[in-house]
């Protein structure tokens, strides 16, 4: 067993209060449906307690991009152990201030675990994307997001606005010498395996099309409007012929 533990100076920012609150209500009303036998017992109060602070790290978010070597191992790393390991995820619940209504709302982060010499070395990145790019300059959130997060303005700039902002924050993969950050509505970012750095939309050779995967379903007219074509972020990797299975999508009238 081995587990590794980042240094006590690094912090993250506290989640908002009303999801915490949510996921409060919801704990216990389902522990009441499913229970046979569930009541309440006095130590309720000490186990929302630690939930609400499970919930608070678990959804928090990164202060801030970083590299270092685990200076704390609990057993021992094999010598034997060499290589990279990835993960995606959502990592900034916030912009300008204003937390989303979803952590799956979350702009996506990029971690890496490199293995070498019985050591580990850490680094994380936020995928750059241009939507991501546009609110950090801004300083406030610009884009609608899947699960119910709206843009600045109210729902008056929110009716219409069809435009998605592409978060590449559920998946991850190493394929073709390509290290591509998935979204399921919108197409793969590709970044440096080597230093995480996000060098832009991948459309995999010309298969998908760049663009907001809302469209009419007619080709010609959606290449004129600027309608693309998004992948699903659960592809699938068939080693034994080293090709890359996945779907793409658009989202059309009918």
């Amino acid at each position: 067993r081995i587990e590794l533990r980042r240094p006590q100076s690094q912090r993250v920012k506290s989640f908002n209060r009303e999801f915490l609150e949510r996921s409060r209500r919801f704990t216990l009303q389902s522990r009441k449906r499913f229970c046979l036998e569930c009541t309440v017992s006095s130590n309720e109060h000490e186990y929302f307690k630690h939930l609400e602070r499970d919930i608070e790290k678990a959804y928090s978010s990164a202060a801030a991009e970083s590299e270092y070597w685990f200076t704390h191992v609990e057993g021992k790393i094999p010598h034997e152990l060499y290589g990279t390991f990835f993960r995606n995820g959502p990592a900034l619940f916030e912009v300008g201030g204003v937390h989303v209504n979803h952590p799956f709302d979350g702009d996506g982060m990029i971690v890496s675990i490199a293995f070498k010499d019985g050591r580990a070395f850490l680094r994380n990145r936020f995928v750059q994307t241009e939507e991501y790019q546009r609110e950090q300059a801004a300083g406030k959130r610009l884009y609608r997001n899947v699960f119910g997060t709206q843009r600045s303005g109210g729902w008056i700039n929110n009716m219409f606005d069809v435009r998605q902002k592409n978060l590449a924050n559920t998946n991850v993969i190493f394929w073709g010498k390509r290290l591509l950050a998935l979204w399921e509505a919108s197409q793969p970012y590709r970044m440096d395996p080597t230093n995480l750095r996000t060098l832009g939309l991948d459309l995999l050779d010309g298969i998908l099309r760049k663009g907001n995967i809302f469209g009419t379903g007619l080709e010609r007219i959606d290449g004129l409007v600027g309608s693309g074509t998004g992948a699903s972020a659960h592809m699938h990797i068939e080693h034994s012929s080293n090709r890359l299975l996945a779907f793409n999508s658009q989202i059309t009238p009918g």
